[in-house]
């Protein structure tokens, strides 16, 4: 494997959440505690079908190798608690792929009417497939998974109410993780690179920024409902052309402050499922809704139980339309199957399409994976991009159609 360069990840958050974590904990006797350690190994490997479409982009295949451990200790009869989760991968080809970071330092106590949460930790909010625009707390780790479904740890302060007409969140998030992105090296990112280095921000406090959310939720019959309030840093950037007084040579991201709310909702009918998630965000002087809806029926025991069949079709939207260039998703029908098979490797597989009804672009990937014994998984991911029109965001990688291959060994 190739040399490649070490990128740090947010010591000072790591800080932080020391800090956060330290004033609130103290820990107990070794006899007073359970203990629990668990985690994975992974070789990964992604093959390209077309060579680089960039100037410095590698088009070699790509080797990486990643560990996330975890460590779980419990206490005083399941009233506190402390998860740490750290993770790293080493990259073959691109340097800033390679990189470490917390997912979790987190203490929880657990009481009856009351939770309190105090540290690093990943919160999700959202039911439908294709994306998520309530999904507001995390940053998304770019370089593991290009559509947002790997996150950065974020540190925060949560207190979690439990009464009896819902489940109230309150959150106080003290620090700011900003987005990573493929390095000059790296396939599936722009033309021009992402430099990270010369991000800038809306707020005078840059990453020091507190946001705070609010959240409740409850289950109302066949109905599970979440209502959020959100003011803070926006996770997703604005990337700027940056140049030395020539053509752009990069990309700069550009943090803005917003205020949202929004509501997501999912029903569940008997084989129906029916999902919605709609917000209303306002940032730099426009206010604008986003929303991602649709429905998924489910097939059981097909074939004299050999698998169950779910069928999905969902549609983004976001009012500012074609000029929503932070936005992959903005006007899409998506479309997918996903396939749960009845065996002892838990085998299940999803084929998903999507297409955006603007520029006629098109995306389609493959997920499957199967247990090999109790310790191992196997997973293969495939991709294909058609979106040649270059208003269309996806068209910057509409050369990056790949395969990939992962093997993972869990302890």
């Amino acid at each position: 494997m190739a040399h490649v360069a070490w990128q740090q990840a947010a010591p000072k958050r790591t800080l932080l959440a020391a800090a956060l974590v330290a004033s609130c904990v103290s820990l107990p006797t070794a006899a007073e505690t359970y203990t629990a350690i668990s985690g994975n190994f992974a070789v990964e490997g992604r093959f390209f079908s077309e060579d680089a479409p960039y100037v410095g982009q590698s088009s070699d295949n790509v080797t990486s190798l990643s560990f996330a451990p975890e460590l779980y200790i419990e206490w005083g009869d399941g009233v506190h608690s402390l998860t740490l989760s750290p993770f790293l991968r080493v990259d073959s080809v691109d340097a800033a792929r390679t990189h470490n970071d917390l997912r979790e330092l987190l203490y929880l106590y657990a009481g009856n009417s009351v939770e309190f949460r105090a540290g690093v930790g990943e919160v999700f909010w959202g039911v439908t497939e294709f994306q998520n625009p309530v999904d507001v707390i995390n940053q998304s780790d770019t370089v593991e998974d290009l559509f947002g479904n790997a996150k950065l740890g974020q540190p925060m302060l949560a207190m979690t109410f439990l009464p009896e007409w819902g489940v109230v969140d309150v959150m106080v998030l003290p620090g700011f993780r900003e987005r990573s992105y493929p390095g000059v090296a790296g396939r599936l990112r722009a033309g021009l690179p992402v430099d990270v280095n010369a991000a800038t921000y809306e707020s005078d406090d840059e990453d020091a920024h507190v946001d705070y959310a609010l959240r409740w939720s409850q289950t109302l019959g066949d109905f599970d409902v979440g209502v959020h309030a959100f003011s803070g840093t926006n996770r997703n950037p604005t990337l700027l052309p940056v140049s030395d007084g020539g053509a752009p040579t990069a990309l700069a991201p550009f943090y803005a402050q917003m205020e949202q709310v929004g509501v997501d909702v999912q029903a569940t009918l008997g084989a129906w499922l029916w999902k919605a998630e709609w917000v209303n965000r306002e940032q730099q002087d426009e206010r604008f809704g986003l929303a991602q809806a649709g429905v998924e029926y489910s097939f059981y025991g097909l074939a004299d139980g050999l698998f169950d069949l779910g069928v999905l079709v969902e549609l983004g939207w976001d009012e500012r339309g074609v000029d929503a260039t932070d936005n992959l998703l903005q006007n899409d029908l998506g479309a997918g199957l996903r396939f749960a098979f009845n065996d002892e490797a838990s085998s299940e597989m999803l084929l998903g399409v999507i297409e955006d009804q603007d520029t006629g672009g098109r995306s389609a990937q493959l997920e499957a994976s199967r247990r090999l014994g109790d310790s191992w998984r196997v997973s293969l991911d495939a991709r294909w991009i058609d979106a040649s029109d270059a208003t269309d965001p996806l068209s910057a990688l509409d050369g990056d159609d790949h395969v990939q291959l992962t093997l993972e060994r869990f302890f």
